[in-house]
């Protein structure tokens, strides 16, 4: 391996260390923060005009539809599943996002855009599925993006018994949409939404720019 390169992997493994901070607690709890901002980007793209959402009650996953629509926009031409526990999505992450949605409001009253009207029923059809566990998103004028990351349990095992000191956060993949599209996003998520009167950051749910 070339200096360059050796410089390039430490200076990365640096970035990854700084991203998740952790401190073990009592009971076998774990503090974590994460920023965001030091975790790599996702490397998958892919790009919805329409978002279904089902709730798997019996193993507490929330199952979000993602896709391009046909052209009567009642059904999906293609898609992915995103799986997600229920409590990371409607909890962790809907806290987090208030000046995500403030934001976002702000935009589509400045632009004179409506929300996206069409409302497509989540299909039963087999197709490529992902899980994530942290959720960071990011709103402008023109298009907003979902950018879907992973920490997984052994993980979190691992720090709570003093194995690592190193936590790593999986990128899963990146949906870019439009802003309209995105207030949609959070209309279908609010029935299921677990608000509190003064939200609380936890570093395991979700950052936002």
């Amino acid at each position: 391996m070339t200096k360059k390169k050796k410089r390039a992997a430490r200076l990365a493994h640096l970035r990854e260390k700084q991203a998740v901070q952790f401190t073990p607690g009592p009971a076998g709890s774990l503090q974590l923060r994460i920023d965001f901002g030091q975790l790599p980007e996702p490397a998958l793209y892919y790009y919805a005009d329409a978002i279904a959402l089902k709730i798997d009650s019996e193993n507490h996953m929330a199952v979000l539809g993602i896709g391009r629509a046909e052209s009567t926009r009642d059904r999906f031409a293609d898609r992915i599943e995103i799986v997600m526990p229920a409590d990371k999505l409607f909890g962790d992450f809907w806290r987090s996002a208030n000046d995500v949605r403030a934001n976002l409001d702000q935009i589509l009253e400045a632009q004179h855009w409506n929300i996206y009207p069409f409302r497509i029923e989540p299909p039963a059809g087999v197709v490529q599925t992902f899980f994530a566990n942290m959720l960071f998103m990011a709103v402008a004028v023109g298009e907003s993006s979902l950018d879907f990351y992973h920490l997984s349990p052994r993980q979190t095992f691992l720090a709570k018994t003093g194995q690592t000191q190193n936590m790593l956060v999986l990128p899963v993949v990146r949906v870019n949409m439009s802003t309209p599209l995105s207030k949609y996003f959070f209309s279908l998520l609010a029935p299921h939404a677990v608000a509190s009167i003064n939200p609380v950051r936890e570093p395991d749910g979700v950052v936002h720019a």
